[in-house]
């Protein structure tokens, strides 16, 4: 299974794709979601594995010589934003049927996966109650892929 998941810049979590099966790249999970339809790729950031969307992206060492100063500068900046979705995908794997091994049938994995999200969005508006500023997250989202990895890390504590 692969999960792609979005957060603003404050680290929130923005939005998340329904689970595709099998083995995929990143970029074929992303373009399967459709998420990019819809919204400007140019504002969003992720990893390597996203070249070639039109997001910011590291830059990949060329081969046959080290990076070059600016490089591992812009290299460095990106990873110090992207720090975030790290951490929002941390915080949504302590839900712990998302950290252990799923034993349900994994015909039923969309619908579970569905319902720990909702609950993780309903948690956090809790945190954020009708009225407050809560800033746009199509302003900059970062994307990274969850992938198989949202079964298998070992939590801080139940929610």
């Amino acid at each position: 299974m692969n999960v792609q998941v979005a957060c603003d810049l404050d680290g929130r979590l923005a939005w998340i794709s329904d689970p595709i099966e099998g083995r995929r790249h990143d970029t074929a999970a992303l373009q399967i979601s459709g998420v990019l339809d819809t919204l400007d790729a140019g504002n969003w950031m992720g990893d390597k594995g996203y070249i070639g969307n039109d997001m910011i992206t590291p830059i990949r060492k060329p081969a046959h010589r080290d990076f070059l100063d600016w490089e591992k500068q812009f290299n460095t900046a990106i990873n110090k934003i992207r720090y975030l979705i790290e951490r929002t995908i941390a915080n949504l794997k302590t839900w712990r049927i998302l950290h252990t091994d799923y034993r349900r049938p994994l015909a039923t994995f969309t619908t579970t996966i569905s319902a720990a999200v909702g609950l993780h969005f309903y948690a956090g508006q809790l945190n954020n109650p009708p009225g407050t500023c809560v800033k746009c997250f199509c302003l900059c989202l970062i994307v990274c892929g969850a992938g198989d990895s949202v079964l298998g890390v070992t939590p801080d504590r139940d929610p």
